[in-house]
């Protein structure tokens, strides 16, 4: 006799193969938990030098709810050649992974693809998030998939349509059958073949069957794609115009009371969208990829293979400048004076070394200055290259069919030049009062402060500094002394460091234009610690506006490297343009305005989201402005 054991009853068997199979599934599921990644443009078409706005779902794979585990998704831009053409990183605000990324200037016509991923995903098969786009002149283009419907790997197991489910067949033999579902069994039974066996009511995205024999080895599996509403919530949008502005009520009714939605909503000009919605890609979740399994089944669970981006990590080492050997316990100093960093790290006996928590912006520049055990200059710090996997294989074919589906820009001749509009930068600049390098500093002083006193030379600033002054040397040189309580009597100049790199021989107090002067900073004391052995005698620190401020001969020091690691993306503001009206990428209300600009024509008003239960929502309505 069939034994039908659905998962509502799997809880109170602690023994048998049932019970065994449901804890080895949930094993596996905590061992290794899957990220689920979609991505929200804020349209479909665009044109060169457009902004795509767009937010990046981050769930987890068998619930379906959002996670923050990776601190960072990267997003790029690739042609159908698999040609990467821009590249940023989203970092983690609140939950949230939204930012924008600029089609570039000159790109030709065609379909492009979007790719987000994070670190700990991308070592998982499929684990990455595709988005096709149309990028140039309005084209009207058909996707055409090939959707292998499941076949049995094993040659054994076959599942086929029966009314409210599936039937499960075998040619011979008996097996345990275990149906899954995101890694969850929702089925646990036999089959035989004597007589298919029923499987009622399934879930809704890809399932799994197996055919397991008496020790648990998979004999015979099939997918199955199911499309079922099960998890869909559904959102009524209610919209309202007035002379200026339109109004979007939302009914969310359907919302359970300790239910939370994380929803974001676009109006644009998109009408005939190449991806697949939230609602398809979130449901072709597939946890299982990639697994070994029997091993799973035997209780055996896999580990993931890497752990999830926490920081940003910058790894690299350090040889001797003559003959290129390991250099260890060597010392490498991190500093970046834009925004007030510094790191001090030594080598190991390979010569690796490895700075952690850099969550820096994109831009920032980075200066890293060896010192070999004996405090020597003689050695060659080398940063690790950053490695981004290879892009994935396309899964679809496009084809361009006659204009039968509405393309429609606006009215908008694409073939003539587009003028944007500006973006408007949210993000603040550091604040020198908790900038890491000033809190060190005995005396700092910004743009602003320098512009107070009216300062018209670095010489009447330093002179404001208590402890410092100058007198000339045997040469006739004038010298800069800090008096310390390591030096009394200033018997030793201070050393001068520009953005970062301290300079050699006697340094010119006019190189640096005022004009050009970020930040001063004065080391004295244990504070010049962070710049090595030469700071000793106290260090002057000059930030430039322009980050480039160094003469030219610093580039022949190989103790010192200048880097630039992509940093996470700078927060921006959304402005409307040609095909995005509106954009809000996390909805905080039910009611939701925002301005017409006079942009008058047809558009869709889409709303996707997920809730805090792995319900899904994804609504469309259109906007005729008159």
């Amino acid at each position: 006799m069939l034994a039908l054991l659905m998962l509502s009853a799997l809880s109170a068997m602690a023994q048998g193969p049932s019970g065994q199979i449901a804890e080895r599934l949930r094993a596996q599921a905590e061992a290794w938990p899957r990220e689920k990644i979609y991505i929200m443009p804020s349209a479909d078409e665009y044109v060169p030098g457009d902004i795509v706005w767009l937010k990046v779902y981050l769930v987890d794979a068998g619930d379906l709810w959002n996670i923050s585990g990776s601190r960072y998704v990267y997003v790029e831009l690739a042609d159908s050649s698999k040609e990467v053409r821009t590249r940023v990183k989203l970092q983690e605000k609140d939950g949230l992974y939204a930012g924008y990324l600029r089609i570039p200037e000159g790109t030709g016509d065609g379909i492009y693809y979007l790719r987000a991923y994070t670190r700990y995903s991308e070592a998982a098969p499929g684990g990455e998030a595709l988005r096709p786009i149309q990028v140039g002149r309005p084209r009207a283009y058909v996707r055409e998939t090939d959707d292998a419907a499941g076949e049995d790997a094993e040659g054994l197991l076959h599942a086929s349509p029966m009314d409210g489910g599936l039937a499960l067949t075998v040619p011979q033999g008996r097996y345990y059958l275990v149906g899954t579902c995101r890694m969850k069994p929702f089925f646990i039974g036999s089959v035989s073949a004597k007589k298919p066996t029923p499987v009622l009511n399934p879930p809704a995205g890809t399932l799994h069957f197996y055919a397991l024999d008496k020790d648990y080895r998979v004999a015979g599996r099939t997918e199955v794609e199911h499309t079922g509403y099960q998890s869909l919530l559904p959102v009524a949008m209610q919209l309202a115009q007035a002379a200026d502005s339109c109004h979007v009520l939302l009914n969310m009714s359907g919302l359970d009371p300790d239910e939370i939605a994380d929803l974001s909503i676009s109006v644009s000009r998109s009408f005939h969208p190449l991806g697949d919605d939230i609602f398809t890609a979130l449901l072709d979740s597939d946890p299982e990829a990639g697994l070994d399994m029997t091993a799973v089944f035997q209780g055996r669970p896999q580990d993931a293979p890497r752990p999830q981006e926490a920081c940003h990590v910058l790894e690299g080492h350090v040889e001797t400048a003559f003959r290129g050997r390991p250099a260890a316990d060597a010392e490498i100093r991190l500093i970046s004076p834009q925004i007030g960093r510094f790191a001090i790290v030594r080598s190991d006996a390979s010569g690796r070394f490895r700075f952690e928590g850099l969550d820096d912006p994109e831009g920032t520049e980075y200066i890293l200055n060896a010192l070999d055990a004996s405090g020597k200059e003689n050695v060659v710090p080398e940063v690790d290259e950053t490695a981004f996997p290879a892009f994935p294989a396309i899964p679809w074919r496009f084809r361009e069919v006659l204009d039968t589906v509405h393309v429609d820009y606006g009215g908008i001749d694409i073939a003539e030049t587009v003028e944007l509009e500006g973006v408007v930068v949210s993000a603040e600049a550091p604040d020198p009062k908790i900038a890491v390098l000033s809190s060190l500093a005995s005396f700092s002083m910004d743009s602003k402060q320098l512009e107070t006193i009216g300062a018209t030379h670095l010489r009447d600033v330093l002179l404001r500094v208590p402890g410092v002054f100058f007198r000339s040397d045997e040469s006739g040189h004038e010298r800069c002394y800090i008096r310390a309580p390591s030096s009394i009597l200033g018997d030793y100049p201070a050393a001068f460091a520009v953005d970062g790199i301290i300079m050699d021989g006697v340094f010119d107090l006019d190189f640096i234009e005022m004009t050009n002067i970020e930040r001063v900073d004065v080391f004295k004391g244990g504070q010049t610690v962070i710049w090595g052995a030469r700071g000793g005698s106290g260090v002057v620190s000059i930030t430039t506006k322009s980050g480039n401020g160094l003469p030219s001969a610093t580039g022949d020091r190989f103790n010192i490297r200048k880097i630039y690691p992509l940093g996470y993306q700078r927060p921006v503001r959304f402005r409307p343009d040609a095909r995005t009206l509106y954009w809000n990428p996390s909805i905080r209300s039910n009611r939701i305005s925002f301005p017409l600009e006079g942009k008058k024509g047809e558009w869709r008003v889409q709303l996707q989201g997920v809730t805090s239960k792995g319900r899904i929502i994804n609504e469309t309505v259109p906007l005729v402005i008159k």
